[in-house]
Protein backbone atom coordinates (compact mmCIF):
# COMPACT_ATOMS: atom_id res chain seq x y z
CA UNK A 1 0.00 0.00 0.00
CA UNK A 2 1.47 3.49 -0.76
CA UNK A 3 2.22 5.25 2.51
CA UNK A 4 2.42 8.80 1.11
CA UNK A 5 1.25 10.85 -1.47
CA UNK A 6 3.21 13.18 -3.97
CA UNK A 7 4.07 16.29 -2.07
CA UNK A 8 4.63 19.35 -3.83
CA UNK A 9 7.52 21.42 -2.71
CA UNK A 10 7.69 24.99 -2.73
CA UNK A 11 11.04 26.92 -2.54
CA UNK A 12 12.13 30.59 -2.74
CA UNK A 13 15.06 32.05 -2.89
CA UNK A 14 16.03 33.97 -0.52
CA UNK A 15 19.15 35.06 1.98
CA UNK A 16 16.89 32.92 4.36
CA UNK A 17 19.04 29.60 3.80
CA UNK A 18 17.40 27.44 6.52
CA UNK A 19 15.00 24.68 4.57
CA UNK A 20 12.11 24.16 6.71
CA UNK A 21 9.88 21.25 7.32
CA UNK A 22 6.47 21.49 9.15
CA UNK A 23 4.45 18.72 10.16
CA UNK A 24 1.47 19.83 11.48
CA UNK A 25 -1.01 16.79 13.04
CA UNK A 26 -4.80 16.85 13.00
CA UNK A 27 -8.01 14.85 13.90
CA UNK A 28 -11.53 15.62 12.79
CA UNK A 29 -11.41 18.73 14.36
CA UNK A 30 -9.32 21.98 12.98
CA UNK A 31 -8.69 24.71 15.35
CA UNK A 32 -6.17 26.95 16.87
CA UNK A 33 -2.84 25.26 15.67
CA UNK A 34 -4.05 25.03 12.31
CA UNK A 35 -4.62 28.39 12.51
CA UNK A 36 -0.92 28.58 14.25
CA UNK A 37 0.37 26.49 11.52
CA UNK A 38 -0.40 28.29 8.30
CA UNK A 39 0.39 31.91 10.02
CA UNK A 40 3.37 30.86 10.76
CA UNK A 41 3.81 29.65 7.67
CA UNK A 42 2.39 32.17 5.71
CA UNK A 43 4.85 34.69 7.54
CA UNK A 44 8.30 32.80 6.65
CA UNK A 45 7.71 32.09 3.13
CA UNK A 46 6.69 36.23 2.80
CA UNK A 47 10.44 36.63 4.17
CA UNK A 48 11.77 34.06 1.39
CA UNK A 49 11.89 30.99 3.95
CA UNK A 50 11.87 27.74 2.25
CA UNK A 51 9.23 25.66 3.35
CA UNK A 52 7.33 22.75 3.22
CA UNK A 53 4.10 21.38 4.83
CA UNK A 54 2.72 17.86 5.53
CA UNK A 55 -0.07 16.61 7.10
CA UNK A 56 -2.17 13.96 7.84
CA UNK A 57 -5.02 12.58 5.79
CA UNK A 58 -7.74 15.00 6.10
CA UNK A 59 -10.52 16.77 3.55
CA UNK A 60 -11.24 19.36 6.33
CA UNK A 61 -7.82 20.22 6.38
CA UNK A 62 -7.50 20.53 2.95
CA UNK A 63 -10.28 23.34 2.92
CA UNK A 64 -9.22 25.35 5.87
CA UNK A 65 -6.24 25.27 3.99
CA UNK A 66 -7.91 26.51 1.15
CA UNK A 67 -9.15 29.40 3.05
CA UNK A 68 -6.11 30.19 5.59
CA UNK A 69 -3.12 29.63 3.61
CA UNK A 70 -2.38 32.85 1.80
CA UNK A 71 0.92 31.56 -0.40
CA UNK A 72 1.83 29.40 -3.27
CA UNK A 73 2.28 26.14 -1.04
CA UNK A 74 0.40 22.96 -1.73
CA UNK A 75 0.33 20.93 1.60
CA UNK A 76 1.80 17.00 1.25
CA UNK A 77 -0.56 14.54 2.80
CA UNK A 78 0.89 11.09 5.14
CA UNK A 79 -0.67 8.12 5.58
CA UNK A 80 -0.25 8.05 9.53
CA UNK A 81 -1.77 6.18 11.75
CA UNK A 82 -4.55 5.53 13.23
CA UNK A 83 -6.25 6.42 10.51
CA UNK A 84 -8.92 9.51 10.74
CA UNK A 85 -12.46 9.30 11.03
CA UNK A 86 -12.33 5.36 11.22
CA UNK A 87 -13.67 4.92 14.54
CA UNK A 88 -12.80 1.24 16.53
CA UNK A 89 -15.04 -1.43 16.73
CA UNK A 90 -15.90 -1.13 19.92
CA UNK A 91 -16.99 2.61 19.40
CA UNK A 92 -19.05 1.03 16.57
CA UNK A 93 -21.07 -1.34 18.91
CA UNK A 94 -21.35 0.89 21.33
CA UNK A 95 -22.74 3.39 19.40
CA UNK A 96 -25.06 1.09 17.96
CA UNK A 97 -26.46 0.39 21.42
CA UNK A 98 -26.93 4.06 22.36
CA UNK A 99 -28.90 4.90 19.05
CA UNK A 100 -31.47 1.81 19.87
CA UNK A 101 -31.85 1.84 23.56
CA UNK A 102 -35.50 2.01 23.37
CA UNK A 103 -35.47 -1.81 21.96
CA UNK A 104 -32.93 -3.43 23.61
CA UNK A 105 -33.02 -6.75 25.46
CA UNK A 106 -32.56 -6.56 29.12
CA UNK A 107 -29.15 -8.62 28.53
CA UNK A 108 -28.07 -5.39 25.45
CA UNK A 109 -29.29 -2.81 28.25
CA UNK A 110 -27.29 -3.96 30.67
CA UNK A 111 -23.92 -4.25 29.01
CA UNK A 112 -24.89 -0.73 27.72
CA UNK A 113 -25.10 0.39 30.91
CA UNK A 114 -21.77 -1.29 32.35
CA UNK A 115 -20.28 0.40 29.16
CA UNK A 116 -21.51 3.73 29.79
CA UNK A 117 -20.41 4.10 33.41
CA UNK A 118 -17.38 5.98 33.97
CA UNK A 119 -14.05 5.85 35.74
CA UNK A 120 -12.10 9.42 35.93
CA UNK A 121 -12.25 10.88 32.23
CA UNK A 122 -13.63 7.85 30.42
CA UNK A 123 -16.32 5.39 30.25
CA UNK A 124 -15.85 1.77 30.72
CA UNK A 125 -16.38 1.49 26.54
CA UNK A 126 -13.23 3.84 26.04
CA UNK A 127 -11.13 1.49 28.68
CA UNK A 128 -12.34 -1.89 26.32
CA UNK A 129 -11.31 0.02 23.32
CA UNK A 130 -7.48 0.77 24.50
CA UNK A 131 -7.42 -2.67 26.47
CA UNK A 132 -8.03 -4.65 22.64
CA UNK A 133 -5.59 -1.99 21.18
CA UNK A 134 -3.17 -3.10 23.36
CA UNK A 135 -4.05 -7.02 23.09
CA UNK A 136 -4.11 -6.75 19.00
CA UNK A 137 -1.07 -4.98 19.17
CA UNK A 138 -2.47 -1.98 17.19
CA UNK A 139 -0.41 0.21 18.91
CA UNK A 140 2.70 -1.11 17.96
CA UNK A 141 2.02 -1.54 14.42
CA UNK A 142 0.64 2.00 14.52
CA UNK A 143 4.03 3.36 16.02
CA UNK A 144 6.38 1.03 13.55
CA UNK A 145 4.35 2.28 10.73
CA UNK A 146 4.84 5.89 11.84
CA UNK A 147 8.19 5.34 11.55
CA UNK A 148 8.14 4.20 8.63
CA UNK A 149 6.14 6.89 7.17
CA UNK A 150 8.82 9.07 8.05
CA UNK A 151 11.86 7.26 7.61
CA UNK A 152 10.83 7.40 4.25
CA UNK A 153 9.89 11.40 4.55
CA UNK A 154 13.16 11.92 5.45
CA UNK A 155 15.51 9.66 3.14
CA UNK A 156 13.56 11.68 -0.04
CA UNK A 157 15.07 14.93 1.85
CA UNK A 158 18.38 13.45 3.22
CA UNK A 159 20.35 16.74 3.42
CA UNK A 160 17.81 19.46 2.38
CA UNK A 161 16.00 19.80 5.64
CA UNK A 162 17.81 22.03 8.27
CA UNK A 163 14.51 22.39 10.27
CA UNK A 164 12.01 20.11 10.72
CA UNK A 165 9.09 21.70 13.30
CA UNK A 166 6.35 19.12 14.58
CA UNK A 167 3.16 21.13 15.27
CA UNK A 168 1.28 19.47 18.19
CA UNK A 169 -2.45 20.38 19.14
CA UNK A 170 -1.20 18.57 23.30
CA UNK A 171 0.79 16.16 24.24
CA UNK A 172 1.68 13.39 23.14
CA UNK A 173 -1.83 13.75 21.26
CA UNK A 174 -0.33 13.65 17.75
CA UNK A 175 1.89 10.65 18.27
CA UNK A 176 2.75 10.26 14.71
CA UNK A 177 4.96 13.47 14.83
CA UNK A 178 6.96 12.22 17.90
CA UNK A 179 7.89 9.65 15.73
CA UNK A 180 8.91 12.33 13.26
CA UNK A 181 11.03 13.98 15.90
CA UNK A 182 13.05 10.32 15.91
CA UNK A 183 13.31 10.29 12.32
CA UNK A 184 14.52 13.66 12.25
CA UNK A 185 17.30 13.31 15.02
CA UNK A 186 18.48 10.07 12.97
CA UNK A 187 19.17 11.70 9.52
CA UNK A 188 20.92 14.14 11.53
CA UNK A 189 18.63 17.08 11.38
CA UNK A 190 20.36 20.42 12.96
CA UNK A 191 17.25 22.00 14.81
CA UNK A 192 14.17 20.27 15.41
CA UNK A 193 11.56 21.93 16.93
CA UNK A 194 7.93 20.86 18.79
CA UNK A 195 4.98 23.63 19.03
CA UNK A 196 2.41 22.22 21.92
CA UNK A 197 -1.12 24.16 21.82
CA UNK A 198 -2.90 22.53 24.86
CA UNK A 199 -2.72 21.23 28.19
CA UNK A 200 -0.63 17.69 28.04
CA UNK A 201 -2.12 14.69 29.75
CA UNK A 202 -0.55 13.25 32.57
CA UNK A 203 2.40 10.48 32.28
CA UNK A 204 -0.03 7.13 32.80
CA UNK A 205 0.79 5.10 29.44
CA UNK A 206 3.84 3.52 28.57
CA UNK A 207 4.12 4.97 25.03
CA UNK A 208 3.80 8.40 27.74
CA UNK A 209 7.22 7.33 28.79
CA UNK A 210 8.56 6.57 25.15
CA UNK A 211 7.11 10.12 24.02
CA UNK A 212 8.88 12.01 26.62
CA UNK A 213 11.95 9.95 26.55
CA UNK A 214 12.03 11.22 22.24
CA UNK A 215 11.47 14.74 23.11
CA UNK A 216 13.85 15.26 25.61
CA UNK A 217 16.73 13.23 23.89
CA UNK A 218 16.22 15.20 20.01
CA UNK A 219 13.92 18.07 20.46
CA UNK A 220 16.79 21.36 20.44
CA UNK A 221 13.58 23.70 21.16
CA UNK A 222 10.07 22.54 22.44
CA UNK A 223 7.68 25.86 22.14
CA UNK A 224 4.15 26.24 24.13
CA UNK A 225 1.25 28.24 23.23
CA UNK A 226 1.01 29.76 26.62
CA UNK A 227 2.57 29.71 29.87
CA UNK A 228 0.02 27.57 31.84
CA UNK A 229 0.52 24.75 28.98
CA UNK A 230 4.59 25.54 29.81
CA UNK A 231 4.36 25.11 33.62
CA UNK A 232 1.79 22.23 32.78
CA UNK A 233 4.68 20.58 30.75
CA UNK A 234 7.55 20.79 33.35
CA UNK A 235 5.15 19.49 36.08
CA UNK A 236 3.29 16.68 34.37
CA UNK A 237 6.10 15.50 31.71
CA UNK A 238 9.07 16.53 33.35
CA UNK A 239 10.29 17.90 30.72
CA UNK A 240 13.59 20.22 30.90
CA UNK A 241 12.68 23.81 31.41
CA UNK A 242 15.64 24.70 29.21
CA UNK A 243 14.37 22.94 26.35
CA UNK A 244 10.75 24.88 26.65
CA UNK A 245 9.86 28.79 25.72
CA UNK A 246 6.45 30.10 25.32
CA UNK A 247 5.12 31.69 22.01
CA UNK A 248 1.96 32.83 22.04
CA UNK A 249 -0.03 32.51 18.87
CA UNK A 250 -0.66 36.17 17.39
CA UNK A 251 -2.80 37.24 14.19
CA UNK A 252 -2.02 40.43 11.94
CA UNK A 253 -2.94 43.51 12.80
CA UNK A 254 -6.39 44.44 10.78
CA UNK A 255 -8.24 48.48 10.95
CA UNK A 256 -11.76 48.49 12.61
CA UNK A 257 -14.77 48.04 10.47
CA UNK A 258 -15.83 51.31 10.06
CA UNK A 259 -20.01 52.50 11.55
CA UNK A 260 -21.36 52.77 8.30
CA UNK A 261 -20.13 49.32 7.55
CA UNK A 262 -21.27 47.62 10.67
CA UNK A 263 -24.72 48.75 10.44
CA UNK A 264 -24.74 47.36 6.78
CA UNK A 265 -23.14 44.33 8.55
CA UNK A 266 -26.26 44.20 11.26
CA UNK A 267 -28.94 45.02 8.14
CA UNK A 268 -27.27 41.76 6.63
CA UNK A 269 -28.20 39.92 10.01
CA UNK A 270 -31.10 41.13 10.13
CA UNK A 271 -30.16 43.00 13.85
CA UNK A 272 -31.41 45.80 15.14
CA UNK A 273 -29.22 49.04 15.29
CA UNK A 274 -28.96 48.92 18.96
CA UNK A 275 -29.78 45.26 19.77
CA UNK A 276 -27.35 44.15 21.94
CA UNK A 277 -24.84 41.29 20.78
CA UNK A 278 -23.13 38.86 22.18
CA UNK A 279 -20.66 36.41 20.04
CA UNK A 280 -19.36 33.00 20.99
CA UNK A 281 -16.99 31.53 17.95
CA UNK A 282 -15.82 27.50 18.20
CA UNK A 283 -16.89 24.45 17.38
CA UNK A 284 -20.04 23.45 18.97
CA UNK A 285 -18.84 19.27 18.99
CA UNK A 286 -16.06 20.36 21.87
CA UNK A 287 -18.11 20.42 25.25
CA UNK A 288 -14.99 22.78 26.95
CA UNK A 289 -15.74 25.52 24.51
CA UNK A 290 -18.89 26.51 27.26
CA UNK A 291 -21.76 26.60 24.60
CA UNK A 292 -23.97 24.90 27.79
CA UNK A 293 -22.82 27.17 30.35
CA UNK A 294 -23.60 30.42 28.49
CA UNK A 295 -26.40 29.23 26.89
CA UNK A 296 -28.14 28.57 30.29
CA UNK A 297 -26.28 32.17 31.45
CA UNK A 298 -28.51 33.89 28.29
CA UNK A 299 -31.92 32.46 29.89
CA UNK A 300 -30.42 34.48 33.29
CA UNK A 301 -29.56 37.96 31.12
CA UNK A 302 -32.99 37.57 29.02
CA UNK A 303 -34.91 39.05 32.12
CA UNK A 304 -32.59 42.37 32.66
CA UNK A 305 -32.00 42.43 28.48
CA UNK A 306 -35.06 40.70 26.76
CA UNK A 307 -33.74 41.39 23.07
CA UNK A 308 -30.20 40.58 23.62
CA UNK A 309 -29.26 37.98 21.04
CA UNK A 310 -26.33 35.69 20.77
CA UNK A 311 -24.72 34.44 17.46
CA UNK A 312 -23.40 31.13 17.92
CA UNK A 313 -20.29 31.17 15.37
CA UNK A 314 -18.72 27.81 14.19
CA UNK A 315 -19.80 24.28 13.45
CA UNK A 316 -20.35 20.47 14.60
CA UNK A 317 -22.49 17.62 13.96
CA UNK A 318 -26.26 17.84 13.38
CA UNK A 319 -26.61 15.59 16.70
CA UNK A 320 -24.45 18.17 18.78
CA UNK A 321 -26.64 20.63 17.08
CA UNK A 322 -30.01 18.87 18.31
CA UNK A 323 -28.39 18.82 21.53
CA UNK A 324 -27.79 22.68 21.81
CA UNK A 325 -31.46 23.72 19.86
CA UNK A 326 -33.11 21.88 22.65
CA UNK A 327 -31.26 23.20 25.47
CA UNK A 328 -32.64 26.59 23.35
CA UNK A 329 -36.08 25.69 23.47
CA UNK A 330 -36.30 24.53 26.85
CA UNK A 331 -34.42 27.38 28.11
CA UNK A 332 -37.20 29.79 26.47
CA UNK A 333 -34.61 31.83 24.60
CA UNK A 334 -35.02 30.69 20.99
CA UNK A 335 -35.57 34.56 19.95
CA UNK A 336 -32.28 35.12 21.71
CA UNK A 337 -30.10 32.75 20.11
CA UNK A 338 -28.97 32.62 16.35
CA UNK A 339 -26.75 29.59 15.21
CA UNK A 340 -24.85 30.76 12.20
CA UNK A 341 -22.66 27.68 11.70
CA UNK A 342 -18.93 28.13 10.14
CA UNK A 343 -18.50 31.72 8.91
CA UNK A 344 -15.36 33.52 7.08
CA UNK A 345 -16.58 36.79 7.75
CA UNK A 346 -15.94 36.30 11.76
CA UNK A 347 -13.69 39.88 11.47
CA UNK A 348 -17.35 41.34 10.70
CA UNK A 349 -19.41 39.69 13.35
CA UNK A 350 -16.47 40.44 15.64
CA UNK A 351 -16.96 44.01 14.63
CA UNK A 352 -21.08 44.08 15.27
CA UNK A 353 -20.51 42.47 18.69
CA UNK A 354 -21.01 44.25 22.08
CA UNK A 355 -19.40 41.51 23.85
CA UNK A 356 -17.45 38.55 22.96
CA UNK A 357 -17.28 35.28 24.80
CA UNK A 358 -15.05 32.62 25.50
CA UNK A 359 -16.59 30.25 28.42
CA UNK A 360 -14.05 27.34 28.20
CA UNK A 361 -14.83 24.23 30.64
CA UNK A 362 -12.00 22.25 29.50
CA UNK A 363 -8.42 22.84 29.18
CA UNK A 364 -6.70 24.11 26.01
CA UNK A 365 -4.30 27.10 25.53
CA UNK A 366 -5.22 30.48 24.29
CA UNK A 367 -7.98 30.74 22.36
CA UNK A 368 -7.48 32.48 18.87
CA UNK A 369 -11.58 33.50 19.62
CA UNK A 370 -9.90 36.19 22.59
CA UNK A 371 -7.07 37.24 20.17
CA UNK A 372 -9.50 38.30 17.30
CA UNK A 373 -12.03 39.82 19.60
CA UNK A 374 -8.84 42.04 21.06
CA UNK A 375 -7.76 42.98 17.72
CA UNK A 376 -10.74 44.63 17.15
CA UNK A 377 -11.06 45.94 20.59
CA UNK A 378 -13.82 43.69 21.90
CA UNK A 379 -14.20 43.11 25.24
CA UNK A 380 -13.88 39.19 26.15
CA UNK A 381 -15.35 37.51 28.99
CA UNK A 382 -13.87 33.80 29.19
CA UNK A 383 -12.53 31.77 32.54
CA UNK A 384 -9.59 30.56 34.34
CA UNK A 385 -9.67 27.37 32.26
CA UNK A 386 -6.19 26.95 31.00
CA UNK A 387 -4.43 29.80 29.31
CA UNK A 388 -7.43 31.88 28.82
CA UNK A 389 -6.77 34.34 31.59
CA UNK A 390 -3.28 35.18 29.86
CA UNK A 391 -5.45 37.06 27.17
CA UNK A 392 -7.86 38.97 29.47
CA UNK A 393 -6.68 41.28 32.25
CA UNK A 394 -9.52 40.67 34.31
CA UNK A 395 -11.63 43.86 34.69
CA UNK A 396 -9.57 45.79 32.67
CA UNK A 397 -10.34 44.15 28.91
CA UNK A 398 -13.05 42.47 30.10
CA UNK A 399 -13.56 39.58 33.13
CA UNK A 400 -12.33 36.00 33.68
CA UNK A 401 -15.10 34.22 35.67
CA UNK A 402 -14.95 30.63 36.95
CA UNK A 403 -16.03 27.48 34.63
CA UNK A 404 -19.60 26.55 34.94
CA UNK A 405 -20.23 29.60 37.38
CA UNK A 406 -23.54 30.63 35.40
CA UNK A 407 -24.83 33.02 38.03
CA UNK A 408 -21.26 34.71 37.49
CA UNK A 409 -21.36 34.90 34.11
CA UNK A 410 -24.82 36.37 33.39
CA UNK A 411 -23.82 39.14 36.30
CA UNK A 412 -20.76 39.93 34.03
CA UNK A 413 -22.36 40.22 30.99
CA UNK A 414 -25.30 42.15 32.48
CA UNK A 415 -22.18 44.64 34.05
CA UNK A 416 -21.12 45.24 29.88
CA UNK A 417 -24.53 45.24 28.39
CA UNK A 418 -25.51 47.94 31.07
CA UNK A 419 -22.79 50.77 30.13
CA UNK A 420 -21.77 51.40 26.42
CA UNK A 421 -18.68 53.58 28.67
CA UNK A 422 -17.63 50.48 29.97
CA UNK A 423 -17.51 48.28 26.72
CA UNK A 424 -15.77 51.27 24.68
CA UNK A 425 -13.16 51.61 27.61
CA UNK A 426 -12.19 47.64 28.27
CA UNK A 427 -12.61 47.47 24.43
CA UNK A 428 -9.42 50.05 24.34
CA UNK A 429 -7.27 48.13 26.69
CA UNK A 430 -8.21 45.18 24.99
CA UNK A 431 -6.81 46.29 21.86
CA UNK A 432 -3.99 47.73 23.24
CA UNK A 433 -3.25 44.02 25.09
CA UNK A 434 -3.44 42.86 21.30
CA UNK A 435 -1.04 45.19 20.06
CA UNK A 436 1.60 44.22 22.79
CA UNK A 437 1.05 40.33 23.17
CA UNK A 438 -0.52 39.58 20.14
CA UNK A 439 1.03 41.17 17.11
CA UNK A 440 1.63 37.75 14.63
CA UNK A 441 5.06 39.75 13.58
CA UNK A 442 6.53 40.18 16.95
CA UNK A 443 5.22 36.47 17.22
CA UNK A 444 7.15 35.02 14.20
CA UNK A 445 10.43 36.94 15.25
CA UNK A 446 10.06 34.89 18.45
CA UNK A 447 10.46 31.86 16.08
CA UNK A 448 13.94 32.23 14.66
CA UNK A 449 16.45 31.68 17.21
CA UNK A 450 14.36 28.41 17.63
CA UNK A 451 15.00 27.91 14.03
CA UNK A 452 18.77 28.89 13.84
CA UNK A 453 18.04 32.13 12.28
CA UNK A 454 20.48 34.84 13.30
Amino acid sequence: MERMLTLTVVYMSSSASSRILMYTGHNELIGGDAHYAFDLINELYSKGCKVELVTDQNKLFKDRADAWLKVDLVPGYLDTSPKLFKPHFIEKFYSNLSDNQSSLTIFQLAVFKILSYSIGSRNIAGYLKIFMRVVLLTYVRAHTSNALVFYRVFKERRGAVDVFHFNNGGFPAKVAGVFGILMAKCFKVERIVMTVHNIPRKRWLPIDVLCDLIVRKCCTDIITASDRVRDELLANRKIPAELCRTIRCGLEDISLLGSELCLRKKGELGVGHHQPILLISGNYEEERKGHVPLLRAIGKVKKKFPNVLLLIVGGGSEEKKSDLETLIETLGISENVRMLGYRRDIYELNSVADVCLTPSVGDESIPYTIIEAARLGRPVITTTVGGCSEAVDDGRTGFVVEPYDIDMLSERIEILLGSSELRHEMGEKSRELFLSRFLLSSRIEEHFPAYGFD
